[in-house]
């Protein structure tokens, strides 16, 4: 985020992957899994090839969700010509938007160098952005009063910020989900081991009034669902049933770093655990869904009085 303390040095830092030491670039291992060493334990998810792909299928999970559509905001992109994805991770929505809008300056930013070396050539930064994208943060944000307020500071007038991101605990809307399920008790536990690392996973059911409360206007609320696994009957859901069993099954590689850390877990608890959970994932009888939360805010064109 370009502001006083992001660490952003200016139009000539392309922030290439070349340009970074070996260490950051290499990573830390920690339980057979690779994190980013930049800024360790800021984010509890690790970034090797395996995330990678899991990364990538979320990609598409989204553009099955949206019907194609990289933003929901009613932005005009004719009139976009800068744009932030903050924790870009692959790289893989910033290449689709800047391959999509030739005639905008696209920037992704991410903790961890995992992003290809070929890039569109208008990936570049800019200071003032007209579009400001983030996803699936909620494991990687511990204030977001701060975050919205550096978003509001750093957008030009007119300019849309549209927050996408999943709440826990997982829900149904029928009985299909008995008090004792274990994915109501993954749930939770990540909740809490969550909130102990100050980056709580429910968090996404308060963007809308902290968007308020950052200044922005004309904001909008949408709430989509995610089948866990394929029990409904509409062939859209089905389709993103298939991806979000395929995406949030990865328990183990969810869960080792904020069960580990913060709530003393072994890794071999962590495993065992994971595979009774991922049985469960697998029942068509139980009709349960991740809530996903889509928010967006505009700043006003006119500076407010």
């Amino acid at each position: 985020m370009p502001s006083s303390d992001s660490g952003v040095e200016g139009d000539d830092d392309r922030r290439s992957t070349k340009s970074l030491s070996k260490s950051v670039a290499e990573g830390v291992l920690e339980n057979g899994r690779r994190y980013q060493s930049y800024a360790p334990g800021k984010y509890p998810l690790p970034n090797d090839e395996e995330e990678q792909d899991r990364l990538d299928q979320q990609h598409h999970l989204f553009g099955l969700t949206f019907e194609k559509n990289l933003c929901t905001c009613p932005v005009n992109k004719a009139n976009v010509h800068r744009v932030l994805d903050a924790g870009t991770g692959t790289g893989i929505w910033a290449m689709d938007f800047a391959d999509d809008n030739p005639h905008a300056h696209v920037i992704g930013i991410d903790l961890s160098p995992i992003q290809p070396e070929s890039v569109p050539p208008n990936w570049l930064f800019a200071f003032n952005f007209d579009l400001i994208h983030c996803r699936m943060l909620t494991f990687s944000i511990s204030d977001w009063p701060r975050f919205f307020q550096q978003s509001f500071e750093n957008l030009a007038l007119g300019g849309y910020i549209e927050v996408i991101d999943i709440a826990f605990p997982i829900e149904t809307d029928d009985e299909s989900l008995p008090a004792d399920s274990l994915l109501l008790d993954w749930s939770s536990k990540l909740i809490e081991a969550s909130t102990k690392a100050g980056m709580p996973l429910d968090s996404a059911k308060l963007h809308k009034q902290r968007l308020k409360d950052a200044g922005f206007k004309e904001i909008v609320e949408k709430k989509y669902v995610w089948p866990q696994y394929i029990w409904a009957k509409e062939k859209k859901f089905q389709d993103i049933g298939v991806f979000s069993f395929s995406v949030m099954s990865k328990i183990e590689s969810i869960s080792m770093a904020l069960f580990t850390q913060h709530l003393g877990w072994t890794k071999s608890q962590v495993h065992e655990y994971s595979i009774s959970v991922k049985a469960e994932m697998r029942k068509r009888e139980i009709h349960a869904y991740w809530p996903i939360y889509v928010v967006y805010g505009r700043k006003p064109v006119s500076p407010q009085v």
